[in-house]
C-alpha cells in the first residue's frame, strides 16, 4: 500500500460492501451498524493526549474504521507514538476477513510511518472475555490496559436470565443494554489517564434504567465533550436508522 493510501477511505470501500452482502433485518438483529467513514474520523480527531505506546481496544470493531482511523491520526502527529497495538473484537465471521484486511493495512501504514505494529483480532464476544478477565485478574499490569479505546458498540436489549447478563451481575455490572456494557467494561480496561470515544445511544444520560452506569460513568471517567447530532437520521443515514445517538470523549 502506498503512503498516501487514506486508511479509512479503504475500510469504508470494506463498509459498504459488506452492507450491501448482509440484509439489514440480520444487522439490526445483531445490534450491528457500522460506522461510516466522516463518523470514525471526526471520533478519532477528538483525542487528545500524545503517548510513546498507544494501546487501543475496539471492541466491536466491525470493519475496523474506528480503529485505522485513530491509526491514522497517531501517524499524522509530529510526536506520534513510537509503538501501536490494537486490539479488536468482533464475533460476526462474515465481517472477520474484512476486519482482518483492515490490520494488515495499518500494520503497512505504520512500517512506512517507522512505528512499531501490533494487532490482533479477536474473534471472541467481548463480554465474555472482558469479565472473565477482571475476575481472573488479568488485566491488573498496567502494561495489559489500554491508553485509547474507540469504539461504537452494539445495540441491543439484554434480556433477563441469560449468560450475558448473569455475567455482567457477576461482575458488577448492571445494564439493560448491550452498548452500556461494553462501555462500562471498556472504561475497567483503561489505565490511568486513558481516554475513550463512544457513539452510543442518549438513552443512558436519563431515566433509571442506565442510572448505575452513568454514576459508574462519571466515577471513572471525566467527560471532556459530547457531541450531539441535529438529526436522527445523520449518524446512520444508509441504514435508516432512527435513533438519537450521542458521541461522547472522557478521560
Amino acid at each position: 500500500m502506498d503512503a498516501d493510501v487514506d486508511l479509512v477511505s479503504s475500510t469504508e470501500t470494506a463498509r459498504k460492501r459488506f452492507t450491501e452482502t448482509v440484509s439489514r433485518l440480520e444487522r439490526s438483529a445483531r445490534g450491528q451498524f457500522l460506522t461510516p467513514a466522516p463518523i470514525a474520523k471526526f471520533m478519532a480527531s477528538l483525542f487528545a493526549g500524545n503517548v510513546v505506546t498507544a494501546r487501543i481496544l475496539d471492541s466491536g470493531a466491525g470493519t475496523g474504521s474506528l480503529f485505522a482511523a485513530l491509526v491514522e491520526r497517531l501517524i499524522s502527529e509530529d510526536d506520534h507514538p513510537r509503538s501501536i497495538e490494537v486490539v479488536a473484537y468482533e464475533t460476526d465471521p462474515n465481517v472477520l476477513p474484512h476486519l482482518e484486511t483492515t490490520i494488515t493495512l495499518c500494520r503497512r501504514r505504520c512500517e512506512e510511518a517507522g512505528i512499531d505494529f501490533r494487532g490482533t483480532v479477536r474473534g471472541e464476544d467481548f463480554i465474555a472475555a472482558a469479565t472473565g478477565r477482571l475476575r481472573d485478574g488479568l488485566f491488573a499490569e498496567l502494561g495489559e490496559r489500554f491508553t485509547h479505546v474507540i469504539l461504537n458498540p452494539p445495540y441491543k436489549k439484554i434480556n433477563s436470565g441469560t449468560e450475558t447478563r448473569r455475567m455482567l451481575n457477576a461482575a458488577g455490572i448492571e445494564t439493560s443494554n448491550l452498548y452500556a456494557a461494553f462501555v462500562w467494561l471498556a472504561t475497567l480496561l483503561m489505565r490511568p489517564g486513558g481516554e475513550i470515544v463512544a457513539i452510543t445511544p442518549r438513552s443512558f444520560c436519563n431515566g433509571p434504567y442506565f442510572r448505575r452506569f452513568r454514576s459508574a460513568l462519571l466515577e471513572m471517567m471525566s467527560l471532556r465533550r459530547i457531541h450531539v447530532f441535529e438529526s436522527r437520521k445523520k449518524a446512520f443515514g444508509d441504514d435508516d436508522v432512527l435513533q438519537e445517538n450521542v458521541i461522547y470523549h472522557a478521560v
